[in-house]
């Protein structure tokens, strides 16, 4: 799992830790608290995926055809 230590989390607005339980939007690649994720039910993002925008490094969004290819939430 890729370092998301100094982001924050899109639903609790908490800097990710070191060791924190980590997951990411399997349709944009935003990291989210796996607890946070599993409460709201779906990507704080979601209204962004229908506009094609990935979540980037930068903090911001771009067109899914520069994005990384999705990658899989692990299993709950």
């Amino acid at each position: 799992m890729s370092n998301y230590t100094g982001y924050r989390c899109p639903v609790c607005g908490k800097a990710f830790a070191q060791g924190d339980d980590v997951v990411v939007c399997p349709d944009c690649g935003a990291p989210h608290h796996r607890e946070c994720y599993r409460s709201l039910g779906r990507c704080a993002y979601e209204e962004k995926h229908a506009a094609g925008e990935a979540w980037n490094r930068t903090r911001s969004f771009r067109p899914f055809s520069s994005a990384p290819t999705a990658r899989s939430i692990a299993a709950w």
